[in-house]
C-alpha cells in the first residue's frame, strides 16, 4: 500500500511537469509500469516466486527434498520476505504472498522509474 501511495506521490509531481509536455498523468503511469515490467528486478522476483511455486509442489510430490525448497527460499526471496526454518513456513509465504511480493517490486520499480524521469525533466 505504501508503494502505491509512493507511486502516486511522484506520478502527482511528476504529472504537473509532464503535462506542459504534453503527456497526461495515466499516460505517465502507463509509460512507467509499462518500462518497471520490462525491468530486470520485476522479471527475477516474478521468476524467482514461480519457480518457487513449482518447486513447492515438486516437494510436496517428494520429486525434490523440503529443505532444498527451503534453502532456495531463504537464498532467493529471505531478504524480501524474512527467513523461514521450515517448509510449511515456505508454502505459506510463497503462496500467500508471492504475488503480494511481485507487485511490490513492479510498482516500486515503476516510482524509481518516475523518480527519475521528474529527475530529468528538472534538469530541462
Amino acid at each position: 500500500m505504501k508503494n502505491i501511495l509512493f507511486l502516486a506521490l511522484i506520478m502527482v509531481s511528476f504529472g504537473v511537469k509532464a503535462q506542459s509536455q504534453g503527456k497526461t498523468d495515466e499516460q505517465l503511469q502507463k509509460e512507467c509500469l509499462e518500462l518497471a515490467y520490462k525491468s530486470t528486478d520485476y522479471k527475477k522476483v516474478y521468476a524467482d516466486v514461480t519457480e518457487l511455486k513449482a518447486n513447492i509442489k515438486l516437494a510436496k510430490d517428494n520429486s525434490l527434498s523440503r529443505d532444498t525448497v527451503m534453502k532456495q527460499y531463504n537464498n532467493l526471496l529471505g531478504g524480501y520476505m524474512g527467513h523461514k526454518d521450515t517448509f510449511d513456513e515456505v508454502d505459506a509465504r510463497v503462496n500467500n504472498d508471492g504475488y503480494k511480493l511481485i507487485q511490490m517490486v513492479l510498482l516500486r520499480t515503476a516510482a524509481k522509474i518516475a523518480r527519475e524521469k521528474a529527475a530529468e525533466s528538472d534538469k530541462h
